[in-house]
């Protein structure tokens, strides 16, 4: 994971899916039109349904593998298995990010519905890799 830096070296947090969506949606989110808003939220909370879906099947069929595999097969050595592990933290860490905006999203129209001007400004979730 790379932690970036500003001019004066000052450490930034580190460049994730989840941080890049939050830093986005927060400098975007107050010139964004209720329509786009609604795309957003409906498209996050789709996606994230069905990769959810294919990430479990993904998941039970390595499980499948490993438990029919008695000693040959791809996670004998530490590398298949670390690669498929970080493969999996990532496209969970995406979910979440895609989970957290559309809950932005909701939560800002609902503010806009009442007739706020803004919403509070919310906090970056921590990850389990920050």
């Amino acid at each position: 994971m790379t932690t970036t830096t500003t001019d004066n070296a000052t450490p930034r947090e580190p460049f994730t899916e989840r941080n890049l969506i939050h830093k986005l949606w927060t400098h975007a989110k107050d010139r964004l039109d209720d329509d786009t808003l609604t795309w957003i939220r409906d498209n996050a909370v789709s996606t994230v349904s069905m990769q959810a879906i294919n990430l479990a099947t993904t998941v039970e069929g390595i499980g499948c593998l490993v438990a029919e595999d008695e000693s040959i097969g791809s996670f004998q050595e530490p590398g298949p298995l670390s690669d498929l592990l970080f493969g999996l933290s990532h496209q969970i860490e995406h979910l979440a990010a895609l989970s957290g905006l559309a809950t932005e999203v909701a939560h800002l129209q609902g503010y806009r519905a009442a007739g706020w001007a803004k919403a509070p400004e919310p906090k970056p979730q921590k990850s389990a890799s920050n």
